[in-house]
């Protein structure tokens, strides 16, 4: 019974945040980093892929380097394993908003 309230709980509350809010929340730093970011918004029920798009849309559409990794770091941090594993890991850059081809053509220099 608890575990039904809680749940319950969060569903109403996220029921009336809309995406622009938690894109703000993303600016403001409330989401934290990625890969994390975008875990724990899935794990709120929003769709990480949603949310950076009107993250990219407030930030004039450009990549917001202020608010991500640039693809050099988010390489390094991909081949030690921190974004999961192939089908994990391209979920999760591509709900964080990364360009894949970029990421892993920077693995690839670095091989």
């Amino acid at each position: 019974m608890v575990a039904k309230s809680k749940a319950k709980a969060k569903d109403s509350s996220r029921s009336g945040t809309s995406y622009a809010q938690v894109a703000q929340e993303v600016l403001n730093g409330k989401w934290g980093a990625n890969p994390e970011r975008a875990d724990r918004l899935s794990a709120e029920g929003y769709d990480p892929g949603a949310v950076q798009t009107e993250v990219n849309r407030r930030l004039g559409g450009g990549a917001p380097s202020a608010y991500r990794d640039d693809v050099a770091t988010v390489a390094l941090q991909v081949t030690r394993g921190q974004w999961g594993e192939d089908a994990e890991c391209r979920r999760r850059l591509e709900g964080a908003g990364y360009n894949l081809f970029e990421v892993q053509a920077e693995i690839d220099k670095r091989a």
